[in-house]
């Protein structure tokens, strides 16, 4: 059996704060083109000096989400005011825009569109510029269908009433169009439900996403495995000064006891419990930082 030892430390009858930083990396579409010699590589690396709008980008036959994937994928539409944009730039881009446009389906199940695309001359600015029209009506062709999904729970926690219920309301179901989205959204709530229930180690055994385009099908194999769930140990709370508080009055607030599963909903309460106490109605800045060792005992 494995147990954790949680220990508050505070200062200035402050519990000590603990921040979490979470960085957000948003990833777009990374550039379609190498450094050529006509200068197309180094439109895409500079990208971020706009300038005035020189080609009018046109997509039709898709609504949302699907419409602002393929803007955000295409090139063409995101070096559309690009102010070293030339002529041989802009008709390599037009011809680049049906991958880009196949790659920014393919993640909501879509690998077969059919793509009519169309490019313009029409007219040249003030300055002597060439300015262009570019079109692509899309129909978007037969979806790939998922046609099975085997979500397994191994473990301490294959019976935890939360994972299942997780498991069951996973969003995608045998029937439904692939969206990889939420494919990815769904793996991620199963994990952090596992680690809310205390199941710190918790993994998955096996993770595959197969698709058949040729066939238009998918099926999805997950495997969670909880691992062992951690239990609360011996909690241990430190003042400043030493003796501030009555170990026995901080300790009555503590809403888990030795052995009970871990759970960070019960670190929550705890935090709102400290917020509500009238001994820290001066200073209410309570931030709990848990610090877990495990012990085989």
């Amino acid at each position: 059996m494995q147990f954790s030892t949680v220990s508050f430390h505070s200062c200035r009858i402050i519990f000590c704060r603990s921040i979490l930083v979470s960085l957000v990396i948003l990833l777009g579409a990374t550039s379609v083109f190498a450094e050529s010699p006509n200068g197309v590589g180094s439109l895409a690396a500079r990208e971020d000096k706009k300038g005035k709008e020189r080609i009018k980008v046109v997509v039709k036959g898709i609504k949302d989400p699907l419409l602002s994937n393929v803007y955000n994928r295409l090139a063409i539409y995101r070096l559309r005011s690009h102010p070293r944009l030339q002529k041989v730039s802009v008709y390599q881009l037009f011809r680049q825009a049906e991958d880009d446009i196949k790659q920014a389906l393919a993640p909501f199940g879509y690998y077969h569109p059919e793509i009519d695309a169309k490019i313009t001359l029409l007219t040249r600015s003030q300055q002597g510029k060439e300015m262009w029209k570019v079109s692509f009506v899309i129909d978007r062709g037969l979806p790939v269908i998922i046609s099975e999904v085997e979500l397994i729970c191994a473990g301490e926690g294959r019976n935890n009433k939360v994972l299942n219920k997780q498991l069951r309301s996973f969003g995608l179901k045998k029937g439904d169009i692939l969206n990889q989205q939420i494919y990815e959204r769904e793996k991620k709530q199963l994990i952090n439900a596992a680690l809310g229930e205390g199941y710190l180690n918790a993994g998955f055994s096996e993770s595959e996403l197969r698709i058949d385009p040729a066939r238009n099908i998918g099926s999805i194999r997950l495997h969670l495995d909880s691992g062992d769930r951690f239990q609360f140990g011996t909690t241990t709370i430190m003042t400043n000064p030493p003796g501030g508080f009555r170990d026995s009055l901080l300790q009555g607030y503590l809403p888990w006891k030795e052995g009970d599963p871990y759970s960070v909903a019960k670190l929550f309460k705890l935090q709102s419990i400290l917020y509500g106490a009238e001994y820290f109605t001066t200073q209410p800045c309570f931030d709990i930082l848990p610090t877990c060792k495990a012990y085989v005992l």
